[in-house]
């Protein structure tokens, strides 16, 4: 592969460039990509055998092939010199500031330079959210948990405050063609995404500065039938054109008429996987979503400030950090489209972003009608968890967790 090197252009991404960092001319996404990942030491895995397309709209989907791309472009790691990028050593007071604003739970950092775009910051931090999300196994920010035997009667409280109560249940989420699911792997696929749920709601949490669990359990329940079905219907749209199979998380996918058994659980009932590929899927791949747009989405759906029993201070919390979410997205969207579309452009396809919601909470209100027929009705006894997610019930049953 040749790489041209022409003044004005990121030789990594494509984007508008910076000038030559590391040796190569690069923007300052992926100057500040490069320095991190080498001064953090971290490695990263693919989960598209290693062939993601690193431009400018979808350089943060892949950090490992982003990396990959420095590398071969001629980024140089030893040309990154400890003794301008330690923090310590920083002379930009503003930029002290903005390094200073670390979450310790996940280990991620706000934007490490001003001029670096608000999508190269907020948005790299939901993706990565994302892929600790998806991971089959623990974060290091887990370790000190104790590891207990599986309580099957633990409740939603409890799974916020020991993630080790569910590591038996965190297979890596992976989408393909597959069988159709059994009734077991329908439960496990709705299972693994509360926990993907859960800890989504920690990680937005905690960037919004707010820590009661009672509040987390708010929102897991207000928040999760929208989430489940929208992570789920957006990988669909990505990865196949099949307007009559939806793909679960566990590589099991569903046909538009779900066979007799899975119907009999009362799960799929309505008519509901025919509405989702039609409502959801559909409108989706439509409009060719981005992995940035789709974690972006994710996390608006996730920071609902409305949810019930949020105090006032949490409401203002959250809906501030969702504005922030949607300033990025729209940032990511006029990266994208400058400089060869108007400022219209921008605005529209803003808009249609935001108009898969309302389907969304349609099919959501659908979704959750049929886990209580489910369990009135159902031949299958629905997990617990489930159950919980969908009572009526807001918040902890326990108190002072």
């Amino acid at each position: 592969m040749e790489f041209t090197d022409e003044f004005g252009q990121c030789l990594v991404c494509g984007d508008r460039s910076a000038g030559k960092h590391y040796g190569v001319m690069a923007c300052y996404g992926c100057k500040g990509f490069f320095r991190r990942t080498i001064r953090s030491a971290q490695t990263y895995t693919c989960r598209f055998q290693q062939k993601c397309s690193i431009d400018k709209d979808q350089r943060n989907a892949c950090r490992f092939c982003r990396f990959q791309r420095c590398l071969q472009v001629g980024m140089e790691p030893d040309a990154i010199r400890p003794d301008r990028d330690i923090i310590g050593k920083q002379k930009n007071p503003r930029r002290k500031k903005i390094l200073k604003r670390q979450d310790s739970s996940l280990s991620i950092s706000y934007p490490q330079t001003p001029e670096m775009p608000v999508e190269d910051s907020l948005i790299s931090i939901l993706i990565d959210i994302e892929l600790r999300a998806s991971a089959g196994q623990l974060n290091n920010e887990n370790i000190g948990f104790t590891r207990v035997k599986a309580d099957p009667d633990v409740d939603l409280a409890s799974l916020f405050v020991n993630a080790h109560l569910y590591i038996d249940d965190m297979f890596e989420i992976s989408y393909g063609p597959g069988r159709v699911a059994s009734t077991e792997e329908l439960k496990a696929a709705f299972k693994r995404k509360v926990f993907s749920c859960i800890h989504w709601i920690d990680a937005l949490f905690s960037l919004a500065g707010v820590s009661s669990i009672r509040e987390k359990v708010c929102v897991l329940k207000s928040v999760f039938a929208q989430y489940c079905l929208f992570a789920q219907a957006a990988r669909t749209a990505q990865i196949s054109i099949d307007p009559n199979t939806f793909f679960l998380c566990n590589r099991a996918i569903l046909p538009r008429v779900p066979p007799r058994d899975l119907i009999e659980t009362n799960l799929l009932a309505n008519n509901m996987i025919a509405r989702v590929l039609d409502e959801l899927v559909l409108p989706t791949r439509r409009i060719h979503l981005s992995e940035c747009e789709a974690v972006a989405l994710t996390a608006m759906i996730i920071l609902n400030p409305e949810a019930p029993g949020l105090s006032p201070r949490t409401m203002s919390e959250l809906s501030l950090l969702r504005d922030r979410v949607q300033t990025a997205l729209f940032q990511t969207i006029r990266e994208r489209l400058q400089p060869e579309h108007t400022v219209q452009a921008v605005t529209s396809r803003f808009g249609n972003l935001l108009l898969l919601l309302p389907p969304l909470a349609r099919v959501s209100t659908l979704f959750a009608e049929n886990v209580h027929f489910a369990r009135m009705f159902g031949t299958q006894i629905v997990d617990p968890i489930l159950v919980e997610v969908f009572s009526d019930e807001h918040g902890m049953q326990r108190s002072d967790i």
